[in-house]
């Protein structure tokens, strides 16, 4: 509200933080979201549910910081981002990591057999 270019010309940074609040804070939620989806897939959900939550509580305690004055606007932006860019990295490592368990679904390999033959008889 009450957003306009002449407040651009007049204070560029504080006009602008509302777009990079967003584009971290959405980028932060994907990489949460990710972080709880390569848990539920790997068969641990809870966990990295549990995982999940606490990063978004510490996000969300930001703001408590941010009111009682610990923190100006630009500082708590700035954690923010920083905080979301490591989430994010956590999140890309876990994806593109090599597994070094055994997959969850163990491929059966199947030997081939000889087939079975009668054998001949005299008449």
């Amino acid at each position: 509200a009450g957003w306009t270019w002449d407040w651009i010309s007049i204070d560029a940074v504080q006009a602008l933080l509302p777009f990079w609040e967003r584009f971290w804070t959405v980028a932060f939620h994907i990489a949460v979201s990710g972080i709880a989806g390569y848990g539920l897939a790997k068969g641990k959900g809870f966990p990295f549910y549990i995982l999940a939550a606490v990063l978004h509580g510490a996000v969300n305690y930001l703001s408590v910081i941010y009111v009682k004055g610990i923190l100006t606007t630009n500082q708590t932006e700035i954690v923010l981002a920083a905080f979301a860019a490591l989430v994010m990295l956590a999140a890309l490592w876990l994806r593109w990591r090599k597994d070094k368990e055994e997959p969850t679904m163990p491929v059966e390999v199947i030997e081939p057999t000889e087939p079975d033959i009668p054998a001949e008889t005299d008449v």
